[in-house]
């Protein structure tokens, strides 16, 4: 999801679900290592893991933006439908049953590895970015 600047500067990041629905945030170049190491060299088979650093709102992803770069920032919901990538069909229960809408008890947490790897923030990330390269046209 790239961010996008309103006519007034403010930074928008536009979402598809309720405000509320958390989503898993992973920084892929740096996070995938780590966990996968973990993953092989420490946990038995048949384990599968949701990768992430952070599980954030639109709302508190916009604030880790904000603190890092120093510009405003705001999540900004669009009505169904209006987004300019269609989601999938099973993303439209996100509101009511979160990211994990189903029982599989072979889905572990990076956290919740026999040694979890140390991730960085998404906020520390987003003071790692180019923004001259996010806001290009």
């Amino acid at each position: 999801m790239k961010p996008i600047k309103s006519k007034d500067g403010t930074v928008e990041f536009l979402w598809n679900v309720e405000p509320h629905v958390k989503l898993p945030f992973i920084a892929a170049e740096e996070d995938t290592g780590p966990i996968v190491k973990e993953l092989v060299a420490n946990e038995e088979a048949e384990k599968n893991i949701i990768a992430y650093r952070e599980y954030l709102s639109g709302q508190e992803l916009a604030l880790c933006f904000e603190k890092a770069t120093g510009l405003k920032a705001k999540s900004v919901n669009l009505p169904r439908g209006s987004f300019s990538v269609p989601l999938p069909d099973e993303l439209k229960a996100f509101g009511e049953f979160g990211y994990e809408s189903w029982e599989d008890l072979s889905i572990i947490h990076p956290q919740d590895l026999k040694s979890p790897p140390s991730l960085d923030t998404v906020e520390n990330y987003f003071k790692k970015q180019d923004l001259s390269m996010i806001f290009r046209t």
